[in-house]
């Protein structure tokens, strides 16, 4: 993790567009899957001390999405993936604060976001922003996507790699709407 974070910093300090996506691995690869509880709180520490030094290096139009792809808690005799939920959190200077994301079957529309963030559109495909199902959000901050907003991405390979979201319904909320 902490190579990743060191690299995640310099490359906040020097793109100057472009999207930059750190997979904090050691999280699920080092400590999760080896039932390693001391190791998996010391790196939790160690990315709570990482993360207001990241934070205070977005520039205004800056995106910042912390997820994760799985559960793995350590303290379960399994070493597989687990029930816990994935954090989605999301920051940066034009983000609003206190937006409930709910809870959500899928994080496929950070894919739309992503895509709205640099300023295109996705044109196919759905997702499905959904607030009471009982699957979403998880403690194993695994991996970290920047969308540094600093540029455009390719529509092209934005299409061919994220699907797009739809109108949401009363209750629902989606991603953007954190914005």
């Amino acid at each position: 993790n902490a190579d990743g974070m060191a690299q995640t910093l310099e490359a906040v300090s020097s793109l100057k567009s472009g999207l930059i996506f750190t997979n904090l691995v050691d999280f699920d690869q080092q400590y999760g899957h080896r039932n390693d509880v001391e190791g998996y709180a010391r790196a939790l520490e160690e990315f709570d001390d990482w993360l207001p030094v990241f934070l205070g290096r977005l520039e205004d139009h800056d995106l910042a999405i912390i997820t994760a792809d799985h559960g793995c808690d350590p303290t379960t005799p399994s070493t597989d993936h687990s029930r816990e939920y994935v954090p989605l959190l999301v920051c940066g200077p034009r983000a609003r604060s206190g937006i409930n994301l709910g809870l959500r079957p899928t994080l496929s529309d950070i894919g739309q976001t992503v895509a709205e963030n640099f300023g295109t559109r996705i044109e196919r495909g759905t997702s499905r922003p959904v607030t009471d199902h009982p699957l979403a959000a998880l403690r194993c901050p695994s991996s970290l996507l920047l969308s540094a907003g600093r540029g455009s991405a390719s529509p092209a390979f934005a299409a061919r790699v994220w699907p797009a979201s739809r109108a949401a319904s009363p209750g629902e909320q989606f991603l953007s709407d954190a914005f």
